[in-house]
């Protein structure tokens, strides 16, 4: 059914041609145009941003209003925009159908080429072209009667510049053409950095509780949950262990004893950090037996893999910051494991401990892994790991 053109940057630089069949005849085929279904499309663009060859574009539907076939105008009436393949540069791959999230785009052939408006010399002829908003009004004899702007359209003429339509993404409120519908909401969250986050619809089986347990979002809030608790303890923690005295232990006491919340907050700290590995193992338990790792979701997969390694890799780091004699010996057990690596035995166990035993050195290292390497790896790969999942098309189905 036909709806609310919305305003998008698209493009009015193509005009319907009538191929001249001796053109044709040198192998030329004619292009292909993606129509949109007007029910489920929001106007995402993302044929144009998964495309490896660059041959999508989007094109208004004013361009086919002068078409002299109107097979073509009556297929595209009531549409919002068309999305062009360049037949020269497209070779098939339909990785634009099979990554969109709503896959609502059918590929079909056009009646009538499809061409950019400058001449190409290649014998094509244009049929007639409407696209584009004109500055004044046709009068009589095709002369153009100017009148003075209205503010309206002055302020309309500011925001058709391409300085404004770089600064207010589509679906602003501020871009030319906003109106308050489901399809502009879903512009306006797409273009947002905070909104973005949340998926404009939500898939029924994604809202049931015993289908994800909301292991990925609870793992998520114990990540912040140990940020906060831990720039809390940095501020009364040093990692020094001398060998007369140590520092880290009698932080750690202090921290206990003297610190105003200190050992509530301590204990939230680690048992956060127990829970977060709980969580997150559970939740790629359940990610592989409801087969969620499955195409096109296989590259995710990999990405929460690393996740929960370098979730491992954070609590174990942080197991010996106390500087007692059950995180001295524990490290000491669990780092021995590298002197068994092939060929880089005793490279890799001085990587780990900073020389021979578990010492000063050990706990300044791990301390600067523990409070910063990791946890910048970690935040670049869950940011990933949740853009992924929006592009994938959101929580998969059930088997």
């Amino acid at each position: 059914m036909p709806f609310t053109k919305t305003e998008v940057d698209i493009r009015t630089d193509y005009v319907v041609e009538t191929v001249d069949p001796a053109w044709l005849s040198q192998g030329v085929r004619s292009p292909k145009h993606l129509m949109l279904d007007p029910d489920n499309c929001i106007l995402c663009r993302a044929c144009e941003d998964v495309c490896p060859w660059n041959c999508i574009y989007m094109m208004s539907t004013e361009i086919v209003e002068g078409a002299a076939d109107e097979a073509v105008e009556a297929e595209v009436r009531g549409a919002t925009a068309i999305f062009v393949v360049d037949d020269n540069a497209c070779t098939r791959c339909s990785v634009c159908v099979d990554r969109l999230p709503h896959r609502h785009v059918v590929l079909r052939a056009a009646a009538r080429g499809i061409g950019r408006r400058a001449a190409d010399g290649r014998g094509s002829r244009v049929a007639g072209s409407r696209g584009g908003l004109g500055n004044g009004r046709e009068g009589v004899g095709g002369h153009l009667k100017l009148k003075p702007p209205s503010p309206m359209e002055l302020l309309d003429r500011v925001r058709d510049t391409e300085v404004w339509k770089s600064i207010f993404r589509p679906g602003s409120i501020f871009r030319r053409g906003y109106k308050d519908t489901s399809r502009d909401r879903a512009l306006a969250t797409m273009n947002n950095v905070l909104y973005h986050l949340h998926p404009t619809k939500m898939k029924r089986h994604g809202l049931k509780l015993t289908y994800t347990f909301c292991l990925g979002g609870l793992s998520f809030f114990l990540f912040i949950l140990l940020t906060v608790t831990g720039i809390f303890l940095m501020f009364f923690y040093r990692p020094t262990a001398d060998v007369a005295s140590a520092q880290a232990y009698g932080d750690m006491q202090a921290i206990r004893t003297t610190v105003f919340f200190g050992d509530l907050v301590r204990n939230i700290h680690r048992w956060g950090a127990h829970l977060m590995v709980l969580s997150v193992t559970l939740h790629m338990a359940r990610v592989f037996y409801t087969g969620a790792y499955k195409p096109p979701r296989e590259f995710n997969w990999v990405v929460g893999v690393v996740l929960l390694f370098l979730t491992l890799g954070l609590s174990f780091t942080g197991y010996l910051l106390p500087w007692d004699q059950l995180a001295i010996w524990a490290v000491t057990v669990g780092t021995s494991l590298g002197g068994y690596a092939p060929l880089i035995a005793r490279q890799a166990n001085f990587l780990l401990l900073g020389g021979a035993v578990v010492g000063p050195n050990t706990l300044l290292r791990w301390y600067v892994l523990h409070v910063l390497a990791l946890p910048f790896v970690i935040v670049v790969f869950m940011s990933v790991h949740f853009w992924r999942i929006r592009k994938d098309g959101g929580i998969s189905g059930p088997l």
